[in-house]
């Protein structure tokens, strides 16, 4: 097979491990340009030596001489700071494809620039599309990029698109495990302790998006996604119950057909696919085996109890900077329950109180995401502040 060369935005995190573990087993087919971490140099110095990576790029700058010390034996060029990364990515970078899998809205920058390079973009980071709303969808459009969506359930429905056409679709369907408290009432929500929240039924992810997963909220940023991503307006998206996570999304379509997406809970699958499009290489998930699984379940989503994804898709009926305050205002709220500012029930009323709040505002560039971004952390702050002093 030809060789693909490729760069990691956010190597050391969940997704980005999943890539090292791709990769890894298909050495033979990749050649990886540059990896790219926030902070955690240690875990970036061991994949760029394992990886035979040419750069890598801490974005804190004041880890660059601990980055520098742990390679000082390589070849490997080492950078630092977010000027240096997106100037990488703007003009240096070779890579046939990039992987963007940092978390959180300080990947705004990169995604759209690498939108601008005409190179392939493998995409995990929610928050850069959600926060971009239409303007997202029409920059997407406009680019001579190709976006391939790397989260499972947005994979999922991707690959279920190349079954028919857009106007053949009735609907979309993404699936959800219901997190750790799907059976919990909302009395018993208010009691919940942080491991209990952290302990995922069917998924090995990093500490906020299971959390995300727990409020459902997860959902609610796939859903904006999936809408932005593939132009779906939202009363065509469902959400579905679906404990096992074995359908990770699918597609009906209008002569009755349902084409969907199969898989063992791996993250290596979306990675992989996103990778090395349009082809398929190994990874570490098992064959599929059906009567193993002996049957699958499938429940209708209370919306009024979960309202994360009623949430979503009012933000979307407004759009504008709705969702991005939707985003900013969860990813507050996390961070505040993470720190034991506010319990676990009171992070998505912090996300409803902002929307609430928001001035409405038009988003026409990436300055403009950056400063509804600001608007936002300041008013679900605030909310947090006065939740704490009750």
């Amino acid at each position: 097979m030809q060789k693909k060369r490729v760069s990691i935005i956010g190597a050391t995190g969940s997704v980005g491990k999943s890539a090292f573990n791709v990769i890894t087993g298909n050495k033979e087919i990749f050649e990886v340009e540059a990896l790219v971490a926030k902070s955690n140099y240690r875990e970036l110095a061991k994949q760029a030596i394992a990886l035979k990576a040419e750069k890598v790029f801490i974005e804190d700058i004041q880890y660059y001489q601990s980055l520098i010390k742990e390679l000082q034996h390589t070849n490997i060029k080492v950078f630092a700071s977010k000027e240096e990364i997106i100037n990488f990515i703007a003009k240096e970078n070779s890579s046939e494809t990039i992987l963007i899998c940092s978390s959180g809205y300080e990947s705004i920058p990169y995604f759209y620039t690498a939108l601008k390079t005409g190179k392939t973009i493998a995409m995990a980071n929610k928050e850069a599309i959600v926060c971009g709303g239409n303007f997202a969808t029409d920059f997407i459009n406009k680019s001579k990029s190709l976006v391939i969506p790397v989260d499972s359930e947005h994979s999922a429905l991707y690959q279920s698109f190349l079954a028919g056409n857009k106007e053949d679709i009735a609907s979309i369907v993404i699936t959800a495990s219901g997190g750790a408290f799907i059976d919990y009432s909302l009395e018993e929500l208010k009691n919940v302790s942080l491991e209990q929240a952290l302990n995922h039924p069917t998924w090995s992810m990093g500490k906020k998006i299971t959390i995300d997963s727990a409020t459902l909220m997860n959902k609610a940023l796939e859903v904006i996604e999936a809408s932005v991503l593939f132009s779906i307006n939202a009363e065509k998206i469902e959400v579905v119950i679906h404990r096992q996570s074995i359908l990770h999304g699918g597609v009906n379509y209008k002569d009755g057909s349902f084409i969907g997406h199969f898989s063992y809970p791996n993250m290596e699958v979306p990675v992989a696919y996103g990778l090395y499009y349009p082809h398929r290489i190994n990874t570490s998930v098992k064959t599929l085996n059906l009567a193993e699984l002996s049957q699958l379940k499938f429940e209708k989503l209370n919306e009024e109890r979960f309202i994360a994804i009623k949430l979503a898709k009012e933000s979307l009926k407004q759009g504008k900077n709705y969702p991005c305050a939707l985003n900013v205002a969860n990813e507050v709220a996390v961070e505040s329950y993470f720190q034991d500012k506010i319990s676990f029930h009171k992070i998505v009323d912090v996300v409803e109180y902002t929307l609430g709040k928001i001035p409405v505002l038009n988003i026409n560039s990436v300055d403009d995401i950056t400063n509804s971004v600001e608007i936002a952390k300041v008013i679900a702050t605030e909310y947090v502040n006065r939740l704490r002093s009750e």
